[in-house]
């Protein structure tokens, strides 16, 4: 991990190029929301009390009180977060090849995007449909386990449901590992096709426990992250200007920090497959 943290921090532009891109379609969905609120509560100071304990990362208050005036915006939301992935899909190429490369070169990235984002969109619909299958089979089992209970009650449900969930919790994360590893290895070794990428992704994250340990390692770093944003969330709040400033400030580090650990895996998986290709 420290050899991956050194090599990101060397190629730290496209760290923050990431971090910009997230902030953008973020502001586009914050500055709707906010537009949204203010029309509902026809600009009196009725926002005031929402406000004063808001969280950015949880609109639940703001979904509760005025959920009929967002009802006919969240198809909006929607498109947004889908077109979100559909640039983040596209641009996947161009980043990983700066990852990989050790370079961010603004017009080799659209031509990289340009170049693989047919490889990358049709990985993302063989793992989506890989996802809902997964889901289905642990639904199938949750309710296979669910009949042979016998006299079940509430609390005997909810422990035979934990094996399912935590099987489809490990099921996703290695769908996500895979997702991965088979970008990188068909953009690091063009000649591959994005099938060929695929098993050889699948292989690599089965036959070894490092891509595992390594994610499940960012995962806990993510969500000590979280923590932390939280805690800071509880003790500064939102009661002022300034505490909403600095709120502001705390909150695009924690997502710069996201950022940085969801590149971090990046450069460790092509860390790895590059010392397992030289074995």
């Amino acid at each position: 991990m420290i050899e991956a943290i050194f090599a990101l921090w060397k190629n730290r532009r496209i760290v923050f190029f990431c971090y910009f891109i997230s902030f953008l379609f973020s502001l586009s969905i914050g500055v709707m929301f906010y537009n949204t609120l203010i029309n509902a509560s026809e600009n009196t100071l009725s926002l005031n009390s929402l406000v004063k304990e808001f969280d950015y990362l949880i609109f639940s208050d703001a979904i509760r009180i005025y959920a009929d005036v967002l009802k006919p915006y969240f198809l909006w939301f929607s498109i947004i977060f889908l077109m979100h992935q559909l640039v983040y899909t596209f641009l996947s190429g161009g980043i990983i090849d700066a990852l990989i490369y050790k370079k961010l070169v603004f017009p080799r990235f659209l031509i990289q995007s340009f170049r693989y984002w047919g490889k990358t969109l049709g990985i993302s619909i063989l793992l989506f449909l890989l996802a809902i299958l997964c889901l289905a089979i642990v639904i199938l089992l949750g309710l296979a386990i669910e009949k042979l209970i016998q006299s079940p009650d509430h609390r005997s449900i909810i422990l035979m449901q934990i094996p399912p969930f935590f099987l489809f919790i490990l099921s996703q994360m290695y769908l996500f590992l895979v997702w991965d590893y088979t970008r990188i290895l068909f953009i690091k070794y063009p000649q591959l096709s994005t099938f060929q990428a695929f098993l050889k992704g699948l292989w690599l994250t089965i036959s070894h426990f490092f891509p595992l340990k390594t994610l499940t390692a960012l995962i806990i770093l993510s969500f000590m992250g979280l923590g932390i944003y939280l805690l800071a969330d509880t003790l500064i709040g939102m009661r002022s200007a300034l505490t909403v400033i600095i709120m502001f400030i705390v909150q695009q580090v924690f997502v710069f920090y996201r950022a940085s650990l969801r590149l971090l895996n990046l450069e460790m998986a092509q860390l790895f497959i590059r010392k397992k290709t030289i074995q």
